[in-house]
């Protein structure tokens, strides 16, 4: 994308505030270029007076050599390296771009991604508007900035008709630094003639009231990456990216279909309770979220408080059981941890009761993750099944099979 009057906005008001950093190695994704190349001193000088005097002066007389050179490549690229080298002073500089061209890696956003090396400035110079895959191209950026490291993206906000494939919200980055645990060393939204802050998402009606010409605008960020961890792609709003909630919804899920009938599908269930939490008063409708075939990682059903709370489901007739299984409620291990000392009982009559089963381990099982408690029995018959804590406690599990 070219360097405009926009772009320096930006800049200016960066060092200003003294958080451009200096002398790092310096990746960029697409290319920065000025037309014509002459353009960069109207373009430098709006930055001079916040820069070394020496690198204003290098950059001045690259601008001129870079307007009047036969190089193709050189009138195209050179006055913006020059005003880069102005800011930045780095130590070396690297570009991935889809076009072709010297010291380039030539590489598609939407696929894979890795130079094998990560850097202490990532540059997203207006590109990701125009890569399809953004989770991609943000996870690039991400693996490509080393700890410590900063990102620095300026992308469209508002306006911008036609313009690559996406606008962006005003409160993007904030939601991407808050699912990554960035830094926002600096958020603003930039226009020819302004630069205005923004401390989150939701400043941008005050700043377009009193700047109406940030009706057309870029959104500028400086982000700086704090570890190497997995990138994650961020959600729109204020979420608590450790909520159990969040990790339940983003948990993979292992789940092996069976070619063997489920005895206990759909079949009439009662419990010993409901509470607040239930999803219905009745306790015959909500024991049926027990065992209703969907196994979401949540509880399917949920008891009061109280000593030896049980889940029951009714066979319909006396028939042979050769395995019991139980999917656990996995969005908190606290909560899961509730169901450890899980015991299991047949009957016929549902009134006189054998325990078959009796689990005396402190630690929690799964579920949804592929790793539910499997309880084999030796063909043991009955026409009831109930699950039950042989304590107090509370009694919320996911989802019951019986084979």
């Amino acid at each position: 994308m070219g360097l405009s009057v926009i772009e320096m906005r930006f800049f200016e008001l960066a060092l200003k505030m003294g958080v451009i950093p200096s002398g790092g190695h310096i990746l960029e994704f697409g290319e920065s270029n000025v037309i014509p190349a002459d353009a960069g001193t109207s373009l430098l000088s709006i930055l001079a007076p916040h820069l070394p005097i020496n690198r204003v002066d290098e950059a001045a007389r690259r601008i001129a050599g870079a307007a009047n050179s036969r190089s193709q490549y050189q009138r195209f690229f050179d006055s913006a390296r020059s005003i880069y080298h102005a800011i930045f002073d780095p130590a070396s500089y690297t570009v991935i771009d889809l076009e072709q061209g010297p010291r380039r890696y030539c590489l598609d956003l939407n696929g894979l991604v890795s130079l094998q090396r990560q850097f202490d400035c990532v540059i997203n110079n207006g590109t990701s508007e125009h890569v399809f895959d953004q989770a991609n191209v943000y996870r690039a950026i991400h693996d490509h900035t080393r700890p410590g490291g900063i990102m620095i993206h300026w992308t469209p906000c508002l306006g911008w008709v036609n313009h690559g494939l996406y606008n962006v919200q005003p409160g993007f980055f904030f939601d991407l630094a808050a699912a990554n645990a960035y830094d926002v060393t600096f958020a603003g939204l930039a226009s020819e003639s302004v630069c205005v802050l923004l401390r989150s998402g939701r400043d941008v009606w005050q700043a377009i009231r009193e700047n109406p010409v940030l009706n057309n605008s870029e959104v500028c960020a400086i982000l700086r990456k704090n570890a190497n961890t997995p990138f994650r792609p961020p959600l729109q709003g204020d979420y608590d990216y450790q909520s159990p909630a969040l990790r339940l919804a983003r948990m993979p899920r292992r789940h092996e279909p069976q070619l063997r009938p489920n005895l206990a599908l759909h079949r009439p269930a009662s419990q010993s309770s409901t509470s607040d939490w239930s999803w219905h008063d009745d306790p015959v409708l909500d024991a049926a979220g027990g065992n209703n075939g969907q196994i979401t990682g949540y509880f399917g059903f949920h008891t009061a408080s109280e000593y030896e709370p049980w889940w029951m489901v009714d066979l319909g007739l006396p028939l042979s059981v050769m395995e019991v299984v139980v999917h656990n409620r996995l969005d908190d291990e606290p909560w899961a941890r509730r169901a450890a000392h899980l015991c299991i009982a047949l009957s016929d009559d549902a009134q006189t009761w054998r325990t078959v089963y009796s689990r005396t381990e402190d630690t929690p099982f799964g579920g949804a993750d592929g790793r539910p408690l499997r309880v084999e029995l030796q063909e043991e018959a009955g026409r009831y099944i109930r699950i039950f804590l042989p304590e107090k406690g509370i009694l919320h599990l996911d989802e019951i099979e019986v084979y």
